[in-house]
């Protein structure tokens, strides 16, 4: 018994160090409310509801996410591109408010579930669901999800002992912003396991227009499976008059522009992208 207590004592006290405030119990799934006032359901009979580090340690990707909660205005217009569970888009419709607005694109029909309950959770009224990819053309391509992980990827995983595959429309960010009548973009988060350079490919349009900051992830091992090196989306950016960075431990950017040159290796794998001074948009 003592210890039984010495250990319920020792889960009491790790929540306490977390941003946790308070968990609750639904059918099936353990709500945990933030202290920033977010809920998230943890629903490990479902792959896509595990929610990475939210259940243990109360937070994903911090430092960025201090970065976000620093640099968002009220009345943005973001676009979340892998939506995922939720992390990003209910902070975006948290930050932006009732003025602002939020597009999230996730085509992985068990991701989007996952994500509609977190979004029914937080009230997100500002927030528009899209279920389908974005890239550098209009088609329709085949999607995988590997068996261990939630991430879809327009290329097959590497190290994955099983996939499932399915198909998903995919436009480009050009053509949604014109078909969709979007008339300002300030923020943009990427995450979509390589694609990113594909992406940027077919939303320069609205790069040059609305000039956005970016937050994209950039890992080789995901970038060679569509056959292009990290260097490659960097150097796009920098031809599009955009300065790459990192998000330090303490939420602040650490300009790493030389990137570009051979042989450099990345000192994260999440970078922020600040465009140049032009009209339009959102800027530091």
């Amino acid at each position: 018994m003592r210890k039984l207590l010495s250990n319920y004592e020792n889960q009491v006290d790790l929540i306490r160090s977390t941003p946790i405030k308070s968990i609750s119990f639904q059918e099936r799934a353990c709500i945990y409310e933030l202290e920033d006032g977010r809920k998230f359901a943890f629903r490990p009979d479902k792959t896509a509801g595990l929610l990475y580090s939210v259940p243990f340690a109360g937070n994903f990707e911090a430092k960025e996410t201090a970065y976000i909660k620093n640099t968002l205005g009220k009345d943005w217009v973001c676009l979340d591109v892998g939506g995922c569970f939720g992390w990003y888009t209910s902070l975006f419709s948290q930050i932006v408010g009732e003025s602002g607005a939020v597009h999230v694109f996730e085509p992985v029909p068990d991701n989007r579930e996952c994500l509609q309950q977190t979004l029914e959770l937080n009230n997100c009224k500002n927030v528009a669901v899209h279920n389908f990819a974005l890239g550098n053309s209009c088609s329709s391509e085949t999607i995988y999800v590997p068996d261990r992980g939630v991430s879809g990827s327009l290329r097959v995983p590497k190290g994955a002992r099983k996939v499932r595959s399915f198909e998903v429309k995919v436009r480009t960010l050009d053509d949604f912003s014109l078909t969709d009548t979007i008339s300002r973009v300030d923020f943009i988060k990427a995450d979509i396991e390589g694609a990113e350079l594909m992406f940027i490919q077919g939303g320069i349009d609205v790069l040059n227009r609305f000039r956005p900051i970016l937050l994209l992830e950039v890992q080789a091992h995901s970038t060679r499976t569509f056959g292009y090196e990290p260097r490659d989306l960097f150097l796009l950016m920098k031809s599009l008059d955009y300065v790459a960075h990192w998000v330090d431990q303490s939420g602040d950017l650490v300009c790493c522009d030389d990137v570009t040159s051979e042989g450099v290796s990345l000192p994260d794998y999440n970078f922020v992208f600040i465009p140049g001074v032009r009209s339009g948009g959102a800027s530091l």
